[in-house]
């Protein structure tokens, strides 16, 4: 069985590329905590390379940046080439669906939602109609504290 997960947080943005048939390739560099070999007792992050392919790729290149935690689901391939300057090289790296964990909103998207919340709370409180503690059967819109990428745009489809 080839089956790989972690979850870890990008080491910076994402590479967003097409091939040429136009599939969209994003390829991110994964820090997973307690990995790496240990320094002075202390776990050190280990480092994974990862590939989405398809309409996923394209969610994550657009929503993830440095710093986001996601969550990894994937079988590992080997990879070798010979470079330029005629040296054999090998990779390694996960091939499947990237998650988002974290929270998508901009900065400006949390503080009109925290500030919204606390509006529709105190209405609530007060029983001011319109406000959906006041209103039988409303539901107030909740902020999307985590998106799956695999969910909203289908699986990696992996084709090359």
């Amino acid at each position: 069985m080839n089956q790989y997960s972690a979850v870890g947080r990008l080491t910076k943005d994402p590479e967003l590329k097409y091939t040429t048939g136009g599939t969209a390739v994003c390829r991110i560099r994964l820090a997973v905590p307690g990995m790496g070999r240990a320094e002075q007792g202390q776990p050190q992050p280990g480092f994974i390379n990862v590939s989405q392919y398809g309409p996923g790729a394209e969610a994550a290149g657009q929503w993830l940046k440095q710093g986001s935690l996601v969550a990894v689901e994937g079988r590992m391939e080997w990879r070798t080439w010979t470079g330029q300057d005629d040296v054999r090289r090998e990779t390694h790296e996960i091939v499947g669906d990237i998650q988002f964990l974290a929270d998508l909103r901009t900065p400006e998207e949390r503080e009109r939602d925290s500030t919204r919340d606390r509006e529709q709370e105190a209405d609530a409180e007060a029983g001011r109609p319109g406000s959906p503690a006041a209103t039988p059967g409303a539901v107030s819109e909740m902020p999307t504290a985590a998106r799956s990428v695999t969910a909203a745009a289908g699986s990696s489809g992996v084709e090359r």
